[in-house]
This record gives structure tokens, sequence and C-alpha cells, in this order.
């Protein structure tokens, strides 16, 4: 088991150090993966590229397509 507590010197230990880095990261790249992908609009940018990257059975290709042409439409509505 990992001792999160003070050392008798009042430092923190390197296990607790290191739990606070891994979970500081994982929020910031949380965040910032939120706002790009919703924010920002890019999520048919970066699921065309994991589909390029990935390539999935062509049926879910396809569906994909239709689902990309249909944000395109809701977001040319919203735009206008």
């Amino acid at each position: 088991m990992i001792n999160l507590r003070r050392n008798t010197d009042g430092k923190r230990s390197a296990y607790q150090q290191l739990l606070n880095l891994m979970v500081g990261l994982g929020l910031v790249l949380g965040v910032y993966t939120l706002s790009l992908l919703i924010v920002m609009r890019q999520k048919h940018l970066y699921m065309d590229l994991l589909s390029q990257l990935l390539p999935l059975r062509k049926t879910h290709q396809r569906e994909r397509q239709i689902d990309h042409q249909i944000d395109m439409r809701v977001t040319n509505r919203t735009t206008e």
C-alpha cells in the first residue's frame, strides 16, 4: 500500500507527488479535449482522422460519413 502521509520532516512522499501529477495531467487533458471537440466544434475532424488511422468495417465508416453530413447541416443552419 502506498503511504500518502507526510514524512517526519513535513515533506510529501514521492508517490503522493506522482499521484498529484497524474491527476492534474488527466484533468488538464480532459478539459483540453472537451474544449477542442465540443466548444471548437472539431469533433468531425478528429473522428475522420481516427477513422483513417484505425480503419473499421465499411458499414461503420458509412455511418460516420452520414453523421458527419448531418452535423454539417445542423452547423450550417445554426450559423445562418
